[in-house]
């Protein structure tokens, strides 16, 4: 599966977010992400992030939440997220998955693989590059935000910036 776009927004109906993926053959996947779901996954999504050979060489946790701040900072920049979603065929069978379980990991250096999954039957496999990983996670965030669930943002997703008046270059 190579990967077109994904979205993630709220449905006021379901109260529950709903996560587009379409592919380049043009199939669009769809995913129900409860409340429940996401305050599990959300921390979880930025722990995973984590575990990158630059944040896990800083010994003190400061820094690699500095190391990771920056990382999705720079990861974000060549980030469009104003572009409009482009609906998608839905693939064959594929009814909108409520999600139960994800498993992530690494695969290699520089992608990711997810498994989402229902609580019986098949799941959807997403294999993404970790600058999408961070897209993914900033979309999430921006969800949550839309949801207005209470669900605290991780850590990560909180850069600590000085106010203007206190950052200094030098």
């Amino acid at each position: 599966m190579q990967l077109h776009q994904i979205n993630i927004q709220y449905d006021m109906a379901q109260d529950r977010l709903l996560l587009r993926v379409s592919t380049r053959d043009r199939q669009e996947y769809r995913l129900w992400l409860t409340r429940r779901f996401t305050a599990l996954w959300w921390p979880a999504l930025f722990e995973v992030l984590g575990h990158n050979e630059a944040v896990r060489r800083q010994g003190d946790p400061e820094l690699q939440k500095a190391v990771l701040e920056f990382q999705h900072q720079t990861a974000l920049q060549g980030t469009d997220f104003r572009q409009r979603f482009d609906a998608e065929e839905l693939a064959q069978g594929m009814a909108p998955l409520l999600v139960h379980k994800v498993q992530m990991r690494r695969d290699g250096e520089e992608h990711y693989l997810l498994v989402f999954s229902p609580q019986e039957g098949p799941g959807l496999e997403v294999r993404l590059p970790e600058r999408i990983m961070h897209a993914l996670a900033r979309l999430l965030t921006e969800g949550v935000k839309q949801a207005d669930w209470g669900i605290a943002a991780p850590a990560a997703a909180q850069p600590d910036l000085p106010p203007a008046a206190e950052r200094r270059l030098n």
